[in-house]
């Protein structure tokens, strides 16, 4: 799987968003961690396909749960959407936010490059 952090290839707020993150995982906010993983997922998705599915990472990630583009990223999208609500209803939250957002990520352009052929 390609490292988020080795490139700028989805501009500077992407580049923005992965300093925010790795700064709330150094001090454990997890729940900042889960927003900056959402925002990355939201402006990959922006630069690859546009505002197709959405404008904010909210709407972005609730429209790839039902999308077609396969279950594993469906899957991923509702696991990144859990929050602290969720927790304090028994939900599990996802342990690792960043990876799944690069797991998102890594798939979509994945589709993206196969749609463009």
């Amino acid at each position: 799987m390609e490292n988020l952090q080795d490139n700028n290839r989805f501009g500077t707020e992407f580049s923005q968003e992965l300093r925010y993150i790795q700064s709330a995982e150094k001090t454990g906010n997890m729940g900042k961690v889960r927003v900056c993983a959402r925002r990355l997922v939201g402006f990959a998705i922006l630069h690859l396909f546009g505002t197709e599915y959405g404008k904010d990472a909210l709407a972005i990630l609730r429209n790839l749960q039902t999308v077609s583009f396969s279950a594993e990223i469906n899957t991923l999208a509702d696991s990144l959407l859990l929050g602290e609500r969720d927790r304090l209803e028994g939900k599990l939250l996802n342990e690792n936010p960043l990876e799944t957002a690069q797991k998102i990520i890594t798939l979509l352009e994945r589709y993206h490059n196969n749609t463009e052929q």
